[in-house]
């Protein structure tokens, strides 16, 4: 099995072997899992929740994992815009002014606010200025 997490199914059994007193280790080779794991699942079923609430939980928890968005102020943005339209890269604006704007050179080329579908990217309107 490839996937690293316990899928529901997984969960559902593990409810059910360990409503009927089955061994621990009777659970992990039906599995494949570790003991550890399913000691954590049994543990939170001690506590009177179900599959279910162990389900909900983790994908509670899931949310709160990983990268924050990352956010411009309205200045940035109208900064980047302003240079954008002058046919700069934003490797050029980071690179010219890195305290006028918040974050990495990454995260700025991998969100782009500025960027919108009506008006295209900075190089398809160069484009259309130069062949118009």
């Amino acid at each position: 099995m490839t996937y690293a997490h316990l899928i529901t199914n997984e969960l559902v059994m593990i409810e059910v072997y360990y409503q009927e007193n089955i061994k621990v280790s009777d659970i992990v080779t039906s599995l494949g899992r570790s003991k550890q794991t399913i000691y954590n699942v049994i543990n939170y079923l001690k506590e009177g929740r179900s599959a279910y609430d162990c389900y909900n939980r983790y994908k509670i928890n899931k949310k709160r994992c990983g990268r924050n968005k990352t956010s411009l102020t309205q200045s940035e943005k109208v900064f980047i815009q302003t240079y954008l339209e002058q046919n700069w890269s934003l490797d050029v604006i980071k690179g010219t002014y890195p305290d006028r704007v918040s974050c990495s050179m990454s995260s700025l080329s991998t969100s782009r606010p500025w960027y919108s579908k009506e008006r295209g990217s900075p190089l398809e309107r160069q484009k259309k200025t130069k062949w118009s």
